[in-house]
């Protein structure tokens, strides 16, 4: 399916240099100058982000960089480096972060990167991810908590509240992996026990979970005395009987040396480790007889954690997620050893000259963000002191809503540009046409209401649903507080939860930065959620909502313990809100209001219809005065549609009327292939519309293959799903999917659907040519107005894909490059994917050459 050739793809990624990982040595690798010149540092010419996984790593990259120096790219901006998840495809589920992933390379295949980027005075930037981490066996402070619960030394790296929920028991945590109820995993004999690198575990799957130390003797009981004369060292009989006798009366820190113990005899005594999974198998029950599990499931409920199934994840889970990916777990970097863990690897590498760039990955999820990025920035001026005289430019990957500013506080260079790419994308939205745009939708769906409430009921159905569990916590922290008042303390926890799940659903922006000293934008933004939250909803408390409020900007006189828990319960739903916007926006809001999908985007505003010039000159020169270093995307891994996508789709809007005719005839053309679900439409006329107009924004110069047909259903699958209106990721109706599928199926086909496809390549060949000179555009104004362009892979030629996985699909490389040197004698014609690439080229080029103009210059 993903055939693209590659320059020089290796035969194997399992070798032995990206297999051992060692500390970096103390000197630079050999042949590697530690001269470096400015354009390696500061504020690039241009960045090209690279996403790495096990078909693509450092080896891949570094054959790229001849292609990318011709470009014209200064800096190239990769993926995450560190060790993640067996078969992570993305890199953002971390479980080591002092460890270069060895499926990518490793540490000598980053080396030899660094050192071609070096040698063509190119620059790194890296993406790190301090919110959170993946979670399972591979992360060994995940596993040492699941090991000691409480006592682990790692439990206060994590989000955990370990008092729970009133309907659960303190002091466990929850893990939602199973694929159905407990009860039937157990029986169904899924849940087993098993030794792991001598360990004793529980497996599920692929899932590993250690066994607590204590619980080795109710496990394994009084070995037989015979058992003694079997191994071959009578010690090691001692041994064993010591162990059990100490496991359950010790300590965390001596639980870890008798546990190392442990795995050395059961090494060096194969009798006992026979012994051992005798005992196991003993415990692990026979499917058919449901007796023959109560001791299993007795074992499992003295655990440190509590396995469930998977769905009850969004109302019982007890541990701060990244958005509601149950196996990415937020960590409190906040902590300074935490902080220290995270970035020591990161410091190593910029004292070494690799990395010369960093981009913080969700920054709205910490505690703290302007204190967190202050000693990020500290601490990578300390070690890039006798490279760059101590200044590496951070990135921060934020969100930026409507009007909202960058926090200026914030030591950084900007963000990575979504708001600069909603600017470009607004210029080019003809505002007239709004009308005619707004009278089609309504009259080919029915739908009639506003993307303000649509956001806003999505935005609570997954605080609800998705985000129930920390919204409880939440809530419950809350009445706590309350009960210390006399005030207060009527309020009950249901009123304390529909306040808070109104309030954050009515949020206008990710989150506030609310601390010392309140931030008057955060402020104006917490009183417009809470006069929102009351309109939309008057069964509300007023005094719970208020109540909410004070906790929330600390007013009155405090006693410190008081003040305490606020600020606690401040950072929990400040890093909160960000998550239930994400959710309820991105991957709900924006698949369910189709008006005009182009306009459906990461940071962008689909309930408005453009931008006039002067609105966008005026955003631009505050941008040369304040963020004059900020990144320009107009691609990236998170967007729903390519910047060649929304270019297309954005002429729709200068031709409402044609568009009308147009999209009425197909839906009359094409209501015999429609199915039925439950006597309800399959697909709806919802559905149908965004369908077509993904149609046209992607439709390819050669037509229907069968590898666009599995793209577009990879991603109608995608877009049902996460509009969660008839079907949902959690919920799926197979009926309603396959009566999609089969619409799908039948308009794609030549024979079945001859009209609608050359009505449909006809407008596609009418619009191909504005839609290629908007994009065009774009890029003129990405390479050559204030911040500096980043280059998502792949997009500098036309590259015509959806959200992923559709726009993580492998890059030719080989056919890029050899487009591009032969534009070198001759310019293409502009509108093709050539003369894309050839503009590109050129005006990166121009920028080289002005750097003085570009970097000081006014707008």
């Amino acid at each position: 399916m993903w055939g693209a050739t590659r320059i020089g793809r290796r035969q194997s990624i399992q070798n032995d240099r990206a297999s051992t990982v060692e500390p970096l040595p103390s000197g630079l690798p050999t042949g590697v100058s530690a001269a470096v010149s400015s354009r390696r540092y500061g504020t690039p010419t241009a960045s090209y982000r690279l996403q790495l996984h096990g078909q693509f790593g450092f080896r891949e990259a570094t054959e790229v960089i001849p292609y990318l120096a011709q470009l014209g790219i200064s800096h190239l901006y990769l993926s995450p480096i560190f060790k993640a998840n067996p078969g992570s495809t993305h890199g953002y589920d971390v479980v080591d972060h002092n460890q270069v992933n060895p499926v990518v390379g490793g540490l000598a295949g980053l080396y030899e990167l660094g050192e071609e980027l070096r040698r063509r005075d190119m620059g790194l930037i890296l993406d790190i991810v301090p919110n959170h981490v993946g979670v399972g066996a591979d992360n060994p402070w995940w596993r040492d908590v699941l090991r000691f619960g409480q006592g682990s030394r790692y439990a206060g790296y994590f989000d955990i509240d370990w008092e729970a929920q009133p309907q659960m028991a303190t002091g466990v945590l929850v893990i939602p992996i199973l694929g159905k109820p407990f009860g039937r995993a157990l029986e169904d004999g899924e849940l087993r026990l098993d030794l792991d690198d001598g360990e004793l575990v529980v497996r599920y799957w692929e899932h590993v979970l250690p066994i607590s130390p204590q619980s080795y003797p109710a496990v394994l009981g009084l070995p037989p005395v015979d058992l003694r004369g079997a191994v071959h060292d009578p010690a090691g009989f001692a041994t064993l009987m010591e162990l059990l006798d100490e496991l359950p009366r010790s300590d965390t820190a001596h639980s870890e040396v008798l546990l190392a113990r442990w795995r050395e005899l059961l090494r060096e005594e194969p009798v006992l480790e026979q012994f051992v999974r005798r005992c196991l198998e003993a415990l692990n029950g026979t499917p058919g007889n449901p007796g023959s599990f109560d001791r299993l499931e007795h074992l499992l409920l003295e655990q440190h954690y509590r396995l469930a199934d998977w769905r009850v994840s969004g109302e019982e889970l007890n541990y701060r997620r990244f958005f509601d990916v149950n196996d990415l777990a937020g960590i409190r970097v906040e902590r300074e050893d935490v902080f220290e863990e995270v970035h020591r690897l990161v410091f190593q590498l910029v004292e070494r000259g690799i990395a010369t760039g960093i981009r913080v990955d969700h920054v709205d999820g910490l505690h703290h963000p302007e204190q967190y990025l202050k000693r990020l920035s500290d601490r990578l001026a300390k070690a890039a002191r006798e490279h760059t005289s101590g200044r590496v430019p951070i990135y921060v990957e934020k969100i930026l809503e409507g009007d909202e500013q960058l926090n200026r506080d914030w030591p950084v260079d900007g963000t990575t540009g979504y708001e600069f790419m909603a600017r470009v994308d607004g210029l080019q939205i003809h505002g007239a046409g709004r009308g005619v745009m707004d009278a089609t939708y309504r009259r080919f769906t029915g739908f009639h209401r506003r993307f303000e409430r649509i956001a806003y009921e999505a935005r609570l159905e997954v605080a609800e649903s998705a985000f129930a569990g920390e919204v409880n916590v939440l809530a419950l922290h809350l009445h706590r507080i309350a009960q210390r008042h006399r005030l207060h303390r009527d309020n009950t926890l249901r009123a304390f939860r529909d306040a808070l799940e109104a309030v954050l659903a009515s949020f206008p922006v990710y989150r506030t930065y609310l601390g010392p000293g309140v931030a008057e934008q955060s402020t104006r933004y917490l009183h417009r959620a809470i006069e929102e939250a009351r309109r939309r909803d008057q069964r509300l408390s007023p005094d719970a909502v208020a109540f909410l409020a004070e906790v929330l900007l600390l007013e009155g006189n405090l006693e410190p313990d008081e003040l305490e828990r606020r600020v606690h319960f401040r950072r929990r739903f400040q890093q909160l809100s960000g998550p239930i916007m994400a959710k309820g926006l991105e991957d709900t809001a924006l698949f369910r209001y189709n008006r005009l999908i182009s306009l459906n985007e990461v940071g962008s505003e689909p309930a408005r219809f453009g931008r006039p010039p002067e609105e966008v000159h005026t955003w631009m020169e505050r941008r040369a005065r304040e963020w004059p270093a900020a990144m320009s995307a107009g691609s990236t891994h998170d967007t729903k549609r390519s910047e060649d996508v929304r270019a297309r789709l954005n002429v729709l809007s200068e031709m409402p009327a044609e568009w009308q005719r147009e999209v009425l005839q197909w839906q009359r053309l094409n209501e015999r292939h429609r199915g039925e679900a439950h006597g309800e439409p399959a697909p709806s006329a919802n559905l149908e519309y965004y369908l077509y107009q993904t149609l046209v924004g992607t439709w390819p110069d050669g037509g229907v293959d069968e590898h666009y047909r599995e793209r577009m259903r990879t991603h109608l699958t995608k877009a049902m799903r996460e509009a969660k209106t008839e079907t949902s990721w959690t919920n799926i109706d197979e009926a309603y999917e396959e009566g999609a599928y089969a619409f799908l199926d039948a308009i794609l086909d030549r024979r079945r659907a001859r009209a609608f496809l050359r009505r449909l390549s006809g407008l596609v060949a009418r619009i191909a040519p504005a839609g290629a000179l908007n994009a065009r555009a774009a890029l003129v104004l990405r390479v050559l107005a204030p911040g500096f362009p980043d280059f998502y892979e792949g997009s500098e030629g036309e590259a015509l894909t959806v959200t992923d996985p559709d726009n993580r699909q492998p890059i030719d490389f080989g056919t890029l490059q050899a487009t591009l040197t032969s534009t070198e004698g001759e310019r293409p014609a502009l509108l093709t994917p050539a003369g894309k690439l050839w503009l590109a080229r050129e005006l990166v080029h121009i920028r080289r050459e002005h750097e003085p103009a570009f970097r000081d210059g006014t707008y």
